[in-house]
């Protein structure tokens, strides 16, 4: 691991050589962060989370998101399946159409990893199909269209809870 050097700003003002000991602290401390060295600030993740149906703003910067759910079937005389669906917006108030991401049939529980690329509107889903005797892992894969300046989501779901990690860009907010 890179060790973190914290600069001494006294001597790095206009005018001032470039020493090899600026240059190797200005190569190694962005390594050092990114391995979390000691000393080094800490890199903060965004988290965002929800329940049911939620918007979600601020991801604006980001280039897409890793959404951590889980879902339940209502069950005794609900829909046969229930959903997580997710829309994106460019404005916060005008949203595509609601795309299914995963689902869970009635009665039954999945968790679901999804992960949403602005840049090329495709996602990936990893989770859980078990149920009614059935067990293993789904993995699935789709395309949402608009979704290029995306600064707000909207996840939609009866019986759901989510967490949403925005990902690149912004370290915190």
């Amino acid at each position: 691991m890179t060790d973190w050097v914290t600069p001494d700003t006294g001597n790095l003002l206009p005018g001032d050589p470039l020493t090899s000991a600026k240059v190797l602290f200005l190569a190694q401390n962005p390594i050092a962060l990114a391995e979390g060295a000691t000393g080094a600030p800490k890199i903060a993740d965004k988290i965002i989370g929800g329940r049911s149906t939620t918007t979600f703003s601020g991801i604006g910067a980001f280039s897409g998101v890793i959404i951590f759910a889980v879902l339940k079937g209502q069950g005794g005389g609900g829909p046969a399946f229930d959903s997580l669906s997710i829309a994106t917006s460019t404005n916060g108030s005008t949203f595509g159409t609601l795309t299914p991401l995963a689902t869970v049939a009635s009665g039954e529980s999945n968790s679901a990893t999804i992960f949403l690329d602005f840049t090329s509107g495709s996602w990936q889903a990893i989770y859980d199909s078990g149920g009614a005797g059935i067990s293993g892992a789904a993995y699935e894969t789709g395309t949402i269209t608009g979704t290029i300046g995306t600064t707000h989501i909207r996840l939609a779901g009866t019986n759901v809870s989510y967490i949403v990690k925005p990902q690149g860009g912004q370290s915190s907010s």
